[in-house]
């Protein structure tokens, strides 16, 4: 789903409208009684995955997702 997203937000023109998804995908994470890490670690993952394919317009996708990852104040404040 998560490529689903990064494509709806670049055709709407902004990056950010992954944020709103993000913190749902935490909040559904944790009514499940899932670590806040697991998301981090697939968000880290897929960061990795898209630093080592995607390259450049689509490095705004890659710079996000590394910001993400590593800043878990941005998903918990996403909401």
């Amino acid at each position: 789903h998560l490529s689903r997203d990064i494509y709806a937000a670049l055709t709407f023109g902004d990056i950010e409208f992954l944020s709103a998804e993000i913190a749902w995908a935490e909040k559904l994470l944790l009514n499940y009684s899932m670590p806040p890490e697991t998301l981090r670690n697939y968000l880290h993952a897929y960061h990795l995955a898209a630093a080592e394919f995607l390259e450049g317009p689509a490095e705004l996708v890659v710079d996000w997702l590394f910001e993400v990852s590593k800043n878990p104040a941005l998903i918990s404040t996403a909401a």
